[in-house]
């Protein structure tokens, strides 16, 4: 087995089980909604313990020298991956209660593969045509999971 192989196969676990992470976060959002009335409510709490850990992990593992960084050297982009993400967040949960969480995941995995594959288009400048082939199988199945 080579160094990339075995380097991945911890790593593609650990996607492997973010999936179901992500099922059950926005599961208990949802359930945080309900109780609260509010979703902007589920995301705040969500992005609170979210930063808290954060902060403590990377105090412990690399010391304050990042957050000094992050702090001494903005630059305006820094805050987008936040928006994106709390988008991100919102969509699943309001997603969740819409349309059900099989539907949810369908379109958000055939739309993240869609865009993956355009941003490697753009990144490699080409993808191969299995790749294609894979992308337009998944975006089937992904309408026929979503329809109703």
């Amino acid at each position: 087995m080579s160094d990339y192989q075995m380097n991945a196969f911890p790593i593609t676990f650990i996607v492997i089980a973010s999936g179901a992470a992500l099922v059950m976060q926005n599961a208990l959002m949802m359930h945080v909604r309900d109780i609260t009335g509010s979703l902007l409510a589920s995301l705040w709490l969500n992005s609170l313990v979210g930063l808290v850990a954060l902060t403590l992990a990377i105090l412990a593992i690399d010391g304050p020298r990042p957050l000094v960084s992050l702090l001494t050297q903005p630059s305006w982009w820094f805050i987008l991956p936040g928006f994106l993400g709390t988008f991100f967040v919102a969509a699943g949960v309001a997603g969740y209660t819409a349309l059900g969480a099989g539907a949810t995941i369908a379109l958000v995995v055939a739309s993240q593969l869609c865009s993956g594959l355009i941003f490697d288009m753009w990144r490699f400048g080409n993808v191969s045509g299995m790749q294609i082939i894979g992308g337009v199988l998944l975006v089937s199945g992904a309408v026929l999971v979503a329809g109703r």
